[in-house]
């Protein structure tokens, strides 16, 4: 049985520019969110517009 509910998700290395990460590390403060909820945030803001898109066409 999993310790934690994120032991149950998916991990994933990325590379990001240098200054990337204050930038982000500032974001998430101002919203008062993790770095990892930040940039969830942002994907998610990418990416579901394409989901949407894919069950459409379906």
């Amino acid at each position: 049985m999993p310790e934690y509910p994120s032991d149950q998700l998916g991990r994933f290395q990325i590379r990001l520019p240098t200054d990337w990460r204050d930038t982000i590390k500032a974001l998430a403060a101002k919203n008062r969110r993790s770095m990892n909820a930040e940039i969830l945030a942002a994907l998610e803001g990418h990416v579901q517009p394409h989901q949407r898109e894919d069950q459409t066409a379906a």
